[in-house]
C-alpha cells in the first residue's frame, strides 16, 4: 500500500505500534494493538498477495525465555508459529528471531515461503527455520558451531535462492565473517560463499543487497 509505514515504539510500560498512511506525515495507533509484549523486536509484512498489508509476522517477548513467541497475524487472528529445538520443550528450547529486520523473510514471489534464522534461548545456538506454508509447518536445522550465520535474506527473483550471513568466534579477537547461500531452498544444505573474506576475524557482515527482496 503506497504511503503506509509501520513502526514500533518501546516504552517502560510496553511496546506499541504506530502506522502512517501518508509517508509519515501523520501517525496513529496501529490496529491490532501491540500492547501485550515486552519487546516488538522483529516484524515483517509479506509483499506477495498482501496488497492491503493486513498480514504480518511479529516476535513478542514477555521478558522470559519461556514466554518468547512468534506470531503470524492473518484473518484477524494471531497464529502462534513458535518453533522449539526439542519436544516436549523447556524454557531454553524456545527459538526466536533475534536481530529483527534480517531475522525473518518471506519470498516476494510467494509469501507462503518463509525463511528465518532463530536463536535458542539461553545459548549461542542458531537454527535455520524454513516453511512452505507461511509458518504453519516448519523444518528446523541447527547451524552447528562454529557456524554462526544469524541473518537471512531471500532473493527477489528466485524463490529457491537465499543468503545467510554472520560470523563465528574465530579467536579471542572477534568474529570471522561467514556468508552462506542456497539455490535449492536448502534441499542440499548451505553452501559456503565466504571466500577470501573469511580470513579476517575482524569483519562481520551486517547487511546484504543485490537481487534481494
Amino acid at each position: 500500500m503506497a504511503g503506509k509505514v509501520v513502526i514500533s515504539v518501546r516504552t517502560a510500560s510496553g511496546t506499541y505500534g504506530y502506522v502512517s498512511y501518508d509517508y509519515g506525515a501523520t501517525w496513529a495507533a496501529y490496529t491490532p494493538a501491540f500492547t501485550t509484549g515486552y519487546q516488538f523486536a522483529c516484524f515483517h509484512f509479506p509483499w506477495d498477495d498482501n496488497d492491503d498489508e493486513v498480514i504480518f509476522y511479529h516476535f513478542e517477548s514477555v521478558g522470559t525465555l519461556a514466554g518468547n513467541r512468534l506470531y503470524r497475524y492473518e484473518d484477524g487472528v494471531f497464529h502462534d508459529i513458535t518453533q522449539f529445538s526439542a519436544y516436549p520443550p523447556v524454557a531454553y528450547d524456545v527459538l526466536y528471531p533475534y536481530f529483527g529486520r534480517w531475522s525473518l523473510e518471506t519470498s516476494v514471489l510467494n509469501r507462503q515461503r518463509l525463511g528465518s534464522v532463530q536463536k535458542r534461548g539461553g545459548s549461542g545456538n542458531w537454527y535455520l527455520v524454513v516453511s512452505d506454508d507461511a509458518g504453519d509447518t516448519r523444518t528446523t536445522t541447527e547451524l552447528v558451531y562454529p557456524i554462526c550465520m544469524d541473518h537471512i535474506a531471500l532473493s527477489g527473483d528466485n524463490p529457491d535462492v537465499a543468503y545467510l550471513w554472520g560470523g563465528y568466534r574465530g579467536d579471542a579477537y572477534g568474529h570471522a565473517l561467514q556468508i552462506g547461500y542456497t539455490d535449492d531452498w536448502f534441499a542440499t544444505g548451505v553452501q559456503d560463499k565466504t571466500g577470501s573474506l573469511g580470513h579476517n576475524v575482524h569483519l562481520r557482515a551486517v547487511g546484504i543487497c543485490g537481487g534481494l527482496s
